[in-house]
């Protein structure tokens, strides 16, 4: 690591402790900067700003972002790159990095090379923060992004090992044993296959100081197999391709920790921001894109703010729970909608059942894939599941389920757990 990204780290480190108010005029000033520099010399947001009538300086603070129109993934797409990035931005020189596709439209997304290594760093400061060391082992469950070595990873720093979260159980569980890491990151799903079977053979020599999940949605029976099979706390991690880090969880574990000093993230209920400890929609404008600047960017998560600042004295506020992406939500024939939340706390706690995925076809119609306990009796584990989809969904719904050998992973080796193909008005009750 050079000496200019240990002073960068040395400042993303210290930003933390800044108070609540510090941080609000720090992320105020970089914000004011990044609108003036994307109405300026990014195309697509000189035409948006225009069309609402909005110039750089009627953007003094967070709320003003409120009148600027939202931006979503399907619309970036349609625009042609040298509308979205940056005039002057060599691209050649910059990372070009392509999302996972889990909602089934990947997006390029272009960072300049500073621009990467500051997300990096960002998101160094949530492993640090929770007991990770620069001369850790770490081993990675992800889809590897950036397959180079770098030269102090040959002098023992920040060294990694990324492991496949396509490998089966055997193979990711033999190159565990093998790093014997000190730090994992991975998919929590990943993880969580992994900690049933490393407890299944009474393995002992796994045995990190610290886990951290990322990713997908991380539910409380997961977490609680992670932990005990690894005998490691976990602490959860919430970040985009697109975005970076945007929030993580530390040893309180009181909510997630908004990196304030990065990004903005708005919660917005039909329109407006929603109050403190109500559900709504992510949008997020980074403060370091400018390469590509997103603004008010729709990420089609749901998460819930929190109303105090966590016990450990930082001053980044807190995202209280995040709650799933907008197609995980479940609607119903009168017009109720089910977190993915509370369908995967509610199958997770069917005894046998060691994994699950719902997809909603038809607004009655669903079809449930579960992986179950071998050597048991099918018929026992369905009546149990139809009994609490049914008492969840309504005697209306039609439930079809599928007993499977494992459940399909995303192109990015994520498992979804819920998804709705039913469309639904302008995410009414989000």
């Amino acid at each position: 690591m050079s000496f200019g990204l240990m002073f960068h780290l040395l400042k993303i480190w210290r930003n933390q402790w800044l108070t609540k108010q510090e941080l609000e005029e720090l992320q105020q000033r970089k914000l004011q900067k990044i609108i003036k520099h994307a109405y300026e010399r990014v195309r697509y947001y000189r035409e948006l700003f225009d069309s609402v009538s909005i110039r750089p300086e009627d953007i003094r603070n967070t709320k003003d972002l409120q009148c600027i129109p939202v931006t979503s993934r399907e619309q970036i797409q349609r625009v042609p790159i040298n509308e979205i990035a940056a005039k002057g931005i060599k691209l050649a020189d910059c990372h070009r990095m392509r999302t996972s596709g889990s909602t089934g439209i990947p997006l390029e997304v272009i960072k300049s090379e500073k621009e990467y290594q500051l997300s990096n760093l960002v998101m160094m400061r949530s492993f640090l923060a929770n007991g990770y060391r620069l001369t850790d082992k770490q081993v990675v469950i992800m889809t590897p992004r950036d397959p180079r070595t770098y030269w102090f990873q040959y002098l023992g720093l920040m060294r990694q090992n990324c492991i496949s979260p396509f490998d089966n159980a055997d193979s990711q569980i033999k190159q565990l044993r093998q790093v014997r890491p000190d730090f994992i990151w991975g998919l929590s799903s990943s993880l969580g296959r992994i900690a049933e079977e490393v407890r299944k053979r009474d393995i002992e020599d796994i045995s990190p100081r610290g886990v951290a999940t990322g990713g997908e949605l991380l539910d409380l029976k997961t977490r609680q197999i992670i932990q005990a099979a690894f005998r490691s706390k976990v602490v959860d991690f919430y970040s985009t391709y697109e975005c970076g880090n945007i929030a993580w969880e530390c040893d309180r574990h009181e909510g997630y920790h908004i990196n304030i000093d990065s990004l903005v993230v708005e919660i917005v209920n039909n329109g407006k921001l929603a109050r403190p400890g109500e559900k709504g929609e992510v949008l997020i404008t980074g403060l370091d894109s400018y390469a590509m600047p997103l603004i008010r960017y729709r990420i089609k998560d749901i998460a819930v703010g929190g109303e105090s600042l966590c016990s450990c004295g930082r001053g980044l506020p807190l995202l209280k729970r995040i709650e799933g992406r907008t197609d995980d939500w479940v609607v119903l024939s009168d017009g109720t909608l089910i977190s993915s939340v509370e369908l995967v706390c509610v199958l997770g706690s069917v005894p046998r059942v060691l994994g699950f995925k719902v997809v909603q076809k038809k607004i009655d119609q669903f079809v449930l894939q579960l992986k179950i306990e071998r050597n048991f009796t099918k018929g026992t584990v369905i009546r149990k599941v139809t009994k609490e989809m049914t008492r969840i969904l309504g005697h209306q719904s039609h439930i079809e389920i599928q007993i499977v050998d494992e459940i399909p992973r995303d192109p990015a080796g994520k498992i979804r757990s819920v998804i709705s193909n039913v469309k639904r008005g302008s995410n009414k009750g989000l």
